[in-house]
């Protein structure tokens, strides 16, 4: 296991994605907890999620997209790792995902080819990029991964699955639904699922920051380390331990049907769905699991909190 950071002055970070979900947590710990100088980057010409920044956070506006912006910012931090979190998760076409998936790795990665040292560079993608033809979503994380794969650059790659905690809207209606006694299943009957506490996935940035170079050039997929993955019975008992769930199987006709017609009120109406042809695919595919081990025994990380505790903190006043 690396020895934690022991410099004199605070380490320091770039990250970008930081008002999400992961993001704001991740702030939370790496400032609260590890006493870290943050820095992070802010697209140019927003501020409506500003205000979601850690107050001890630095900012910094930039075009995210532009290469020479990120040439400029890594002369002015140079040595610092940058986390590339920013990310889309709703969209109607491949475009749609495209610029925050996949542009703005492709910028990043470019002006960290031109440096004669660049700094340790860290992806958070998805478990979804794993099968990158069942969605736009899935292969737009993909071709952001390959944008650092493709470079000599020192990058690492975490493919998370499904993250959730106190924050998470996309996992919400699910965990109450089944917190109530009803268990709506989405996917096949023999499925296997996992899942992620974002605590334990910030933990697991923390534990690259602190040996960068023992994940040189990896992809890694993590969960809570649970045997399998989840059926949806197990997924049940987890939640609700104290109810006897009552399982209702969704038909797939009926997803398909219900994305199809989101996607077009989607087009018409100019908004980012989230349900779509593509997350169906997505939702019914038979298995989502990871192997924690290569980056355990890099890193030393190791999840910690369990589904059922996950949900019970979730879920508590």
């Amino acid at each position: 296991m690396p020895e934690p950071i022991t410099t004199g002055s605070p380490a320091g970070l770039l990250l970008t994605g930081a008002t999400g979900f992961v993001g704001q947590q991740l702030q939370q710990q790496l400032l609260t907890q590890h006493n870290f100088r943050l820095t992070a980057l802010v697209r140019e010409g927003t501020s409506s999620r500003r205000s979601e920044l850690h107050p001890n956070a630095d900012q910094r506006a930039i075009r995210l997209t532009s290469p020479g912006a990120w040439n400029d910012l890594l002369q002015e931090y140079p040595e610092q790792p940058l986390v590339l979190m920013a990310g889309s998760v709703r969209g109607r076409s491949y475009r749609d995902f495209e610029t925050a998936n996949v542009d703005i790795v492709k910028a990043a990665t470019t002006a960290l080819s031109q440096q004669s040292n660049p700094p340790p560079t860290l992806l958070i993608s998805s478990l979804a990029a794993s099968q990158p033809a069942l969605s736009h979503y899935a292969a737009s994380k993909f071709a952001g991964e390959e944008q650092l794969a493709n470079s000599t650059i020192p990058w690492t790659i975490l493919r998370p699955t499904a993250v959730y905690g106190r924050g998470d809207e996309e996992l919400a209606g699910l965990f109450r639904a089944v917190r109530l006694g009803l268990v709506p299943r989405l996917g096949p009957k023999q499925q296997r699922l996992s899942f992620i506490h974002v605590s334990d996935l910030c933990q697991a940035i923390h534990a690259w920051l602190r040996a960068p170079q023992a994940c040189h050039q990896q992809r890694y997929s993590l969960d809570d380390g649970h045997p399998k993955g989840y059926s949806w019975a197990k997924l049940a008992s987890a939640i609700a331990p104290k109810k006897k769930p009552l399982e209702l199987g969704v038909p797939r006709a009926l997803l398909s049907a219900l994305a199809r017609l989101n996607l077009a009120s989607a087009f018409l109406l100019r908004y980012q769905p989230m349900l779509s042809p593509g997350k169906v695919r997505e939702l019914c595919y038979p298995a989502w699991l990871c192997n924690n081990e290569p980056f355990s025994h890099a890193t030393g990380w190791q999840p910690s909190v369990s589904l059922q505790q996950g949900a019970n903190d979730y879920f508590a006043t």
